[in-house]
C-alpha cells in the first residue's frame, strides 16, 4: 500500500501552488469584468464641452479600491488597449487616431489614476481602524487619484494645444487649461466619490471576511 505523503513541506508546497491556482484564476476573471463595467460606464454620458461626463473616472477609482494596484492598473490598460486597436469602447468610440484628440490625456491616465487608488487605500488593510476612519481614508485615496488623472488629462491638453493645435485650437495657458477641462467637471467627480467610498467600503468588509 501506498502511503500518502505527511511531509510539512510538501504539504506548504502544494497549498502555496493551490493558492497560487485560486490567485490567477481570480484575476483572470476580475480583471476582464471590470474591463466590462468601464465600458458600460462609457456610454452613461452627458454631452459636455469639450469633455463628455460620463461614469468613467468613479468606474476607474472602484476598479483600483477593490482590485488593487496592479489589477485594477491592468483592468483599466485592457481597456485602453481595445479603445486603441479599434474597439468601440471609448464613450465616442475608437481606434489610434483617439491620441490626436485633446481629451486623450483623461484616457492615458486611467490605469495610473487606479494602482493609485489601490496603493493608497492599500495602506488601510495593514492598519486596525475604525469604519469612520476606514471610510476616509478610502474617500482621501479616491481625491487623490482623482487629481493624478486630472493632471494627466489638462497636462496632455495644454501639451496638445502647444504642439498639434496649429489650425485646430489656440495655444492654452495652464490657466486655461484648468478653466476648461478641471474646474468645470471636477466637483461632479468628487461628489460621486461619497457613493464610491461607501460602496468601496462595504465590499472590502465582505471580501475581508470571505478570506
Amino acid at each position: 500500500m501506498i502511503r500518502e505523503s505527511t511531509d510539512p513541506t510538501t504539504i506548504k508546497t502544494g497549498a502555496s501552488a493551490s493558492a497560487k491556482r485560486k490567485e490567477f484564476l481570480r484575476t483572470m476573471t476580475l480583471v476582464p469584468v471590470f474591463t466590462v463595467l468601464m465600458i458600460i460606464s462609457a456610454r452613461i454620458a452627458i454631452a459636455g464641452a469639450p469633455i463628455p461626463i460620463t461614469l468613467q473616472l468613479p468606474m476607474v477609482i472602484m476598479t483600483g479600491l477593490l482590485l488593487g494596484p496592479w489589477k485594477g492598473a491592468a483592468a483599466q490598460g485592457l481597456y485602453l488597449l481595445m479603445g486603441l486597436i479599434g474597439l468601440p469602447v471609448f464613450s465616442s468610440g475608437g481606434g489610434i487616431s483617439y491620441i490626436f484628440q485633446p481629451t486623450f490625456g483623461f484616457l492615458l491616465g486611467f490605469p495610473v489614476c487606479a494602482f493609485c487608488a489601490g496603493m493608497f487605500s492599500g495602506l488601510l488593510d495593514s492598519a486596525k481602524s475604525s469604519a469612520l476612519i476606514t471610510y476616509a481614508g478610502i474617500a482621501l485615496s479616491s481625491v487623490a487619484s482623482i487629481l493624478v488623472c486630472y493632471l494627466f488629462g489638462g497636462g496632455y491638453l495644454f501639451l496638445f494645444s502647444h504642439l498639434f493645435g496649429a489650425g485646430v485650437m489656440e495655444k492654452l495657458s495652464l490657466r486655461e487649461v484648468i478653466m476648461i477641462s478641471v474646474l468645470p467637471f471636477i466637483w461632479k467627480d468628487l461628489l460621486m466619490m461619497l457613493p464610491v467610498a461607501l460602496i468601496a467600503g462595504r465590499m472590502r468588509k465582505l471580501r475581508a471576511l470571505a478570506r
